[in-house]
């Protein structure tokens, strides 16, 4: 029987799919001692917690996770997709980078779902950006010029207050959620095949760009990583949705917490992390050696700046 559904490490009292998530995990031993990673998002990022929460307790390290559903990590845009809450991405991004500068993190991590504003892009699904003339106005064109603008000029402002930087590439998508769509061939006595896996080139037609937009942004600014987590889900020409298992999604395009899990065990994500976090200050690296052997003690519902 395959597993895959349940609640993130953090839960805030909040639906992830909806509003603001925050939340620190910190090791046994270091509370008070304040957080070394913050995972900055929207909804993926929620989604994504739990395998690297997980992941930087091992080593004793504190994270933190702020997101906002269906607000990109992006400083200087507007996402009139919402409409009256536009400003309401806009505020919550803006308290992000000023929580960043107070609380000076060693590594600061961006999870979204980036496909959205580039290969979904369209007039009332768009970023825009009052500086850049060719996005000014709401349009599929113009958010596709404001993504790789935007990107960039927030990976630059992170790094200009201390932090390393993490820009995760985004899962593959399924237009019919795979779990829903094995239970409906179960019960109609359908065939599942086709639930579980897609194309190579599919990921790469709705993925691909912005991947290819973050490598860039990586390789340009020193102190930054990309992962490609559809690198995690895909080998050969065929991206997979669970195994025998597990299944690795909640829906068409958020992680499970066993989808999540394998962002913890995955050697191409490790090295990422290491390789950034290791230039920690020498009162970070004793904070981790301390409490590297003690349990896992979610502290909820802390808001962004406190």
């Amino acid at each position: 029987m395959r597993e895959g559904h349940g609640l993130a490490i953090c839960k805030t009292g909040t639906d992830f799919m909806r509003g603001t998530a925050s939340c620190t995990v910190t090791p046994r031993g270091a509370q008070g001692k304040g957080y070394d990673v913050l995972v900055w998002g929207d909804s993926h990022a929620h989604a994504s917690f739990q395998g690297l929460a997980e992941l930087f307790a091992e080593q004793g390290i504190g994270s933190r996770l702020l997101t906002l559903s269906g607000c990109p990590p992006l400083a200087g845009v507007v996402t009139p997709r919402f409409g009256d809450e536009a400003a309401e991405c806009t505020a919550f991004n803006t308290a992000v980078m000023e929580e960043i500068a107070k609380a000076r993190p060693k590594l600061v991590v961006l999870v979204g779902r980036w496909a959205l504003w580039t290969t979904h892009a369209r007039q009332n699904v768009a970023l825009t950006m009052p500086d850049l003339p060719a996005a000014r106005a709401p349009s599929a064109e113009g958010s596709r010029a404001a993504f790789p603008v935007a990107l960039r000029r927030t990976v630059d402002e992170i790094r200009t207050m201390g932090a390393n930087v993490l820009v995760m590439g985004q899962v593959p998508e399924y237009l019919h959620p795979p779990a829903a769509c094995v239970v409906r061939a179960d019960y109609f006595g359908g065939d599942a095949s086709g639930c579980m896996t897609q194309s190579l080139a599919e990921m790469e037609r709705v993925v691909g760009p912005t991947n290819a937009v973050i490598e860039q942004v990586a390789r340009a600014v020193p102190g930054t990583g990309a992962v490609l987590l559809s690198n995690l889900f895909c080998d050969g020409n065929v991206c997979h949705a669970g195994d025998d298992a597990a299944f690795f999604y909640s829906d068409g395009n958020h992680l499970s917490p066993a989808g999540a899990r394998r962002l913890r065990d995955d050697p191409s994500v490790r090295s990422a992390i290491a390789s950034l976090l290791s230039a920690a200050p020498e009162h970070v690296q004793a904070r981790a050696e301390e409490s590297a052997v003690d349990k896992v003690e979610p502290t909820r519902g802390i808001s962004p700046g406190n």
